[in-house]
């Protein structure tokens, strides 16, 4: 039975209108257990029950007759998906107005049910509506554009923080909400909507009615309901949360995690675009490259969280002396670079470099530790020097490594020259490094003996490039031992090759003489280098008396803030040092400094050109007579022949160097050559 107050009256009205001392209607059987107020009789239970059992007799989708009951007229209605049943107790009326009567019940039953599931689906899809709003954040709303009516969905009402108890807002209030800087972008994409009946899709920032700040994505379109009135209809999700998430993995895709700063990835795509803004503004724009100088010693003294705190520290030193609104960025390693903007002239370049050449020198605190920092600065500006960003970067790092070449430099503006020098400094550069590889630089050693016994006072390690059986002067190239980073590569290569060599000797022959290290300043001016000459000390491979350093000129006033501790440190350890020029020795003399000298080389040619009359000229002689009053070794160097030894002796030389005594030789050959070494011819 239905308990419908509507199907009530409709039976009401049809026993009155037919005469009917009785009417049930049915739809199930399960539901026969009461008639609105009224309860069902056992006679009309068991005529219900037998009504439907009967019912399965009626055709599919039709209505029918069942035969009468007693005073029970039986109509059945087989036209939904379970039958209905219509139950009269007889009255006035014919069987065909009974008929008609029964029909109208059943029609009025079936619209009835019909509304009802329409409404329960109604029902179930709001709810479904209801939840998916409000899991996806998804509010509904639409604004009749004639009438002015506008509907909101709860969710609607909750991302623009108003109860729904209160009264819907107009579409210029809910246009009121979003910030002033984007009211009138808002109101044009719906002009826009409404005036084209198209849609509209935007992302914007949101206050809602409480003042928070939010950021809401609306889609919509104009729609015609049935009433051929046109609708704007659209949806509003609260997107901060998705927003926010999207900009840290934007940020985290286009920055350096540990300094903050722009990426290699995001410096050139803003690269690109001051390049394309320069072109169109006619104007110029700069790039300057910063690099650490040492940062590898950096890591290696101090360890690698100290590395990373002076990043940091130079990054936020880099940020205070640049102009607002230039770029630095981060591409890697201990590289920086600045993009200076709209520059009216190329020569505008110059103020912004300077400003950060002067921040190029700085001691940074590090858990107590001074740790003394120096910056190399190149710069090229576009389109003076470039015509694309790759050219520029080039220059710019051309310019840099011009700063690097040159102590004394912090900054460089690109001059094209330097492209021309790059590129037979890419050839040396190649040449040396496969040379490397292919482990083709090895040490050679030529001894430096005593005149009066033959016996080697030091042994001079000297670098060669193997080739086959040759054995090739690397002074071939010039350059090599001055290129900033050519000159310690070939360096840390050779004291690998020679510690493990004295080792050697060191096991085999028990003592072992002197060692004289030929370096250069560049390769004084790298920590690493100076370290790796430190650790020999370290283990044992040569005492710090045992050991020369030989170079061209005093290096101190060359060496930076960084390298200058370690270089001392080899002092305070014994180790000495070597000049092999005579104007370096004769300076070192008038003015001996900081420096432990032990030797002083005068090549023969130079002791040539002195002699007066057979006899060392003025500058020898006095040469001579101070190194002995300060306990300083003078060494004549490239003695060949057996007159050239007479001459050197007869001026009181005491060591010498040359073919005369031995050749630049392989270590195995040197071994042999220790043990049986003999006084010189002149000696015996």
């Amino acid at each position: 039975m239905i308990d419908h107050r509507q199907d009530r009256a409709l039976l009401g009205l049809a026993m009155t209108a037919g005469g009917f001392t009785r009417a049930l209607l049915c739809p199930s059987l399960e539901r026969i257990t009461a008639d609105g107020d009224a309860a069902i009789s056992q006679e009309e239970n068991v005529l219900a029950a037998a009504s439907f059992a009967e019912a399965v007799d009626v055709p599919a989708a039709e209505v029918a007759a069942l035969p009468p009951r007693g005073d029970w007229l039986r109509y059945c209605d087989r036209r939904g998906h379970a039958p209905v049943l219509l139950l009269l107790r007889r009255g006035s009326t014919s069987p065909t107005d009974a008929t008609r009567i029964a029909e109208v019940v059943f029609n009025d039953h079936a619209a009835r049910v019909g509304l009802a599931e329409v409404r329960s689906a109604l029902r179930r899809r709001n709810a479904i509506l209801s939840g998916v709003e409000t899991m996806t954040h998804i509010g509904i709303w639409q604004v009749g554009l004639t009438s002015g009516r506008t509907s909101w969905s709860d969710e609607t009402y909750r991302i623009c923080g108003i109860d729904p108890s209160e009264a819907t807002p107009s579409l210029d209030d809910a246009i009121a909400l979003f910030p002033e800087e984007v009211r009138g972008l808002v109101r044009n994409y719906l002009d826009d909507a409404i005036e084209q009946k198209s849609g509209f899709n935007f992302v914007l920032p949101f206050r809602r009615a409480d003042g928070v700040l939010r950021t809401v994505r609306s889609v919509g379109y104009v729609v015609t309901d049935d009433d051929a009135e046109d609708y704007l209809f659209g949806i509003i999700q609260d997107v901060t949360d998705e927003r926010e998430a999207q900009l840290h993995l934007w940020w985290t895709a286009n920055h350096d995690t540990l300094t903050g700063l722009p990426n290699r990835m995001l410096w050139q795509e803003r690269l690109s675009h001051a390049l394309e803004m320069a072109q169109k503004r006619n104007q110029a724009v700069g790039l300057i490259l910063a690099d650490l100088d040492h940062f590898k010693s950096i890591n290696d003294v101090y360890g690698h969280e100290a590395g990373d705190e002076v990043l940091k520290a130079v990054a936020d030193r880099l940020t205070a002396h640049m102009r607002q609104g230039d770029t630095l960025a981060r591409l890697g390693g201990d590289e920086f670079a600045i993009i200076v903007n709209e520059l009216a002239e190329p020569d505008d370049l110059e103020r912004p470099l300077q400003r950060l050449v002067s921040a190029a020198n700085v001691d940074f605190g590090y858990r107590g530790t001074a740790i003394p920092v120096t910056l190399s600065l190149g710069a090229a500006v576009f389109p003076r020097d470039a015509d694309d960003a790759r050219e520029l970067y080039r220059n710019a790092d051309l310019a840099l490594f011009r700063t690097k070449a040159d102590p004394q430099r912090r900054g460089t503006l690109y001059d094209p020259r330097y492209g021309l020098e790059q590129e037979g400094r890419e050839k040396r550069v190649r040449l040396i490094r496969e040379a490397i590889d292919a482990q083709e630089i090895v040490p050679c050693y030529q001894p430096v003996v005593h005149l009066g016994t033959g016996r080697p006072a030091c042994v001079e390690a000297l670098t060669r490039w193997r080739d086959g059986e040759r054995l090739l002067d690397v002074s071939a190239f010039p350059t090599a031992f001055e290129d900033a980073e050519l000159a310690p590569l070939l360096g840390l290569t050779l004291i690998d090759q020679i510690s493990r060599d004295w080792r050697i000797m060191r096991a085999e022959l028990g003592d072992v003489p002197a060692l004289s290290l030929n370096v250069s300043l560049r390769q004084l001016q790298n920590l690493s280098f100076v370290s790796a000459i430190n650790r020999m000390l370290d283990e044992g491979v040569v005492k710090g008396p045992d050991l020369i350093l030989e170079v061209k000129v005093d290096p101190l006033a060359s060496l930076s803030r960084h390298v200058r501790p370690a270089f001392l440190q080899l002092l305070k350890r014994g180790v000495s040092i070597s000049f092999d020029s005579l104007v370096s020795g004769v300076s070192v003399l008038v003015e001996p400094g900081a420096l432990a000298v032990r030797q002083i080389k005068v090549s023969w040619a130079a002791i040539e050109q002195s002699e007066e009359k057979g006899r060392a000229g003025p500058v020898i002689r006095g040469m001579i007579d101070t190194c002995r009053n300060l306990g300083i070794e003078l060494v004549a160097c490239e003695i060949e022949t057996q007159e050239e030894l007479r001459r050197v002796r007869g001026m009181g030389f005491r060591l010498a160097q040359g073919f005369q005594f031995a050749r630049p030789m392989r270590f195995d050959v040197l071994l042999g050559w220790l043990r049986q070494v003999e006084p010189v011819a002149s000696e015996r």
